[in-house]
């Protein structure tokens, strides 16, 4: 898909379709009022014969009878005091629905009015792209025959301003939107892929294919028996199930001049298939258990992602990838490992191993001497009995590293919700047999992250537990947290 920025008059328009934002005032917006004269009325007249009501997401598809536009698709955006972001992509999403029935072949998005002081242009512009992309995805790769879609027939979209001083950023915009969607189509693409075809390996090739594609990008495979030199016991112990061997994929991202610089750090957990081990998860758990490596399948997305938007400092991605199986091998429970940290583990219950994948890989990850590292997993189920498919739940250990990850949240709409990090739940984790055990009952998702600090006591930390937004009930990846990582990325980038 092409999308491009473009300001003219409004009577200069040639196009299949306009997507024109109606606002519910009495009195017309100054864009609906231009595209009305246009028509010689014929837009003020529909709406007031039609009783177009300009609510949320509203649609009306006109045929206007002169002109250069064969088509207008009026779509309500509420009071215009009350845009806001989840209401521009639910309108533009609304729009697009109506557009993919029509069989145009380019649109132009008429944007000069939903700017106001909770939405900047080069927002607006990166969310009509994220809006489209979101709905043009489909995973139809192990389809027998590809399914037909209307909206394909479109090949341009364009962003629309009056202000010709406008285009500069909103070219910008479309262009982050551009790679935040490529990179979300990425995760998306990997986490909707079976198990038998998205295995550790698999993982690790195409890490390896990116250095081969970038001369900025380095990429590292830790095999089990480098694993097993470097004490990483916890990792290793939920491998020990599979016939699959596990992999410590490491992509290093290192720009021109940037190499005395401290690397921001993400590590990301990825198991590519979760029966629960020797715990075994029951059937209905099970179905979802190929998506236990979208945290992993984020940083490889995110890694990709870095040349496209030109990061100028250094960045290290981490995907601690094994499955976690039964079989004649797999640790029982009420084992004890020793972490590569050196703190014994008892494995309480072996369906807790997403964190006995991370805290070696957040041990190893010190070698770097990281700004900062983040990590996101699909972790506990408890983050879901809390926050839904909502938000993701927080945790850290630095009040700054905490901030900036809320900040990008809201500026993306990906939701984080922090949670409490006391020491009363690192105490609940003590056990006579070992220094710590792997899981203690309730609350899960906050001893879970009191396990990872154990871990990540020498550098700022942040934990992301997507397990209730990295993919859907009916079983589809979202691509989340990509937008909200990529922005708090571009928020460093242009603010030191």
């Amino acid at each position: 898909m092409e999308y491009r920025a473009k300001s003219s008059q409004i009577e200069k328009l040639r196009t299949s379709c306009v997507v024109c934002p109606v606002f519910s005032s009495k009195k017309m917006s100054p864009t609906a009022l231009a595209l009305d004269n246009v028509t010689g009325g014929y837009v003020s007249a529909i709406i007031k014969k039609e009783s177009f009501l300009s609510k949320s997401a509203e649609t009306k598809l006109l045929f206007p009878p002169e002109g250069g536009i064969e088509r207008i698709i009026l779509v309500g955006m509420g009071k215009e005091k009350d845009l806001d972001l989840a209401q521009f992509n639910k309108s533009i999403s609304a729009a697009w629905r109506e557009l993919s029935k029509t069989g145009a072949k380019d649109v132009t998005f008429l944007l000069s009015d939903c700017i106001n002081k909770h939405l900047s242009l080069d927002t607006i512009a990166r969310n009509l792209v994220l809006a489209i992309e979101d709905l043009r995805y489909s995973y139809d790769v192990y389809k027998s025959k590809e399914p037909a879609s209307a909206s394909e027939k479109v090949k341009q979209i364009t962003a629309h301003y009056s202000d010709r001083k406008n285009i500069t950023t909103a070219e910008e915009g479309l262009k982050i939107g551009q790679i935040i969607a490529n990179a979300q189509k990425c995760t998306k693409d990997l986490g909707n892929c079976p198990p038998n075809d998205c295995t550790p390996s698999t993982l690790a090739d195409l890490a390896k294919s990116l250095d081969k594609n970038s001369n900025l990008i380095k990429t590292t495979v830790l095999e089990e028996k480098d694993m097993k030199a470097l004490g990483m016991g916890a990792l290793l112990s939920v491998t020990r199930g599979s016939t699959e061997k596990a992999k410590l994929i490491c992509i290093e991202y290192i720009p021109p001049k940037s190499k005395n610089r401290k690397p921001i750090v993400f590590v990301g957990k990825g198991i590519t298939f979760d029966t629960g081990g020797l715990d075994m998860k029951p059937r209905p758990t099970s179905l979802g258990m190929k998506f236990d490596m979208l945290g992993a399948a984020t940083v490889y997305s995110l890694m990709k992602s870095l040349v496209d938007l030109e990061c100028p400092f250094p960045v290290v991605g981490v995907m601690a990838c094994s499955e976690n199986c039964v079989g004649p091998d797999a640790t029982k429970p009420g084992s004890i490992v020793k972490t590569m940290k050196g703190i014994t583990v008892e494995i309480t219950n072996t369906d807790a191993e997403g964190r006995l994948v991370l805290c070696d890989a957040l041990t190893y990850v010190e070698r770097y001497q990281p700004d900062c590292v983040i990590d996101m997993a699909t972790l506990t189920g408890g983050v879901i009995v809390a926050l839904g498919d909502v938000a993701s739940g927080l945790m850290s250990n630095h009040a700054g590293l905490q901030k900036e990850i809320e900040l990008a949240s809201q500026k993306t709409n990906d939701f984080v919700w922090t949670l409490p990090t006391w020491p009363i739940f690192k105490e609940k984790l003590v056990t006579k047999a070992a220094d710590i055990r792997n899981e203690n009952g309730l609350p899960s998702s906050v001893l879970a992250g009191a396990f990872l600090s154990h871990f990540t006591e020498e550098y700022p930390w942040a934990h992301l537990d997507i397990a209730g937004t990295a993919f859907t009930n009916d079983r589809q990846a979202t691509g989340r947290p990509i937008h909200l990582l990529i922005e708090f990325l571009h928020k460093r980038m242009t603010s030191k």
